[in-house]
């Protein structure tokens, strides 16, 4: 297979739905199943999302136009981007509370 990935060896680690969602991207699991991603709401802006223990937390960076999570470790640590009222876009790393 030259290094190529078996594909049929897969399967699906976790399902889930966003009711209140037009579209929603998973963009990050970790080891605990953690999922980190981001979604459109009905107003189309793109916001930021953490499904854990069975629940979804929406989460904004305050004041920004979009806030996009791309990764999360195993501490639970979320780092993505956002657009800040500016326009410009930055970095951002989000901890869980309680960890």
């Amino acid at each position: 297979m030259n290094g190529a990935t078996n594909l049929a060896c897969r399967h699906v680690r976790a399902a889930f739905r966003l009711e209140h969602a037009g579209v929603a991207v998973a963009l990050s699991i970790n080891n605990a199943g953690e999922i980190a991603g981001a979604y459109f709401d009905a107003g189309g802006s793109l916001i930021g999302f953490l499904f854990a223990e069975g629940r979804f937390v929406d989460f904004r960076v305050p004041d920004a136009g979009l806030t996009i999570p791309w990764s999360i470790n195993e501490r639970g640590e979320i780092a993505g981007i956002y657009a800040g009222g500016d326009g410009v876009y930055h970095g951002f790393v989000a901890e869980t509370c309680g960890r």
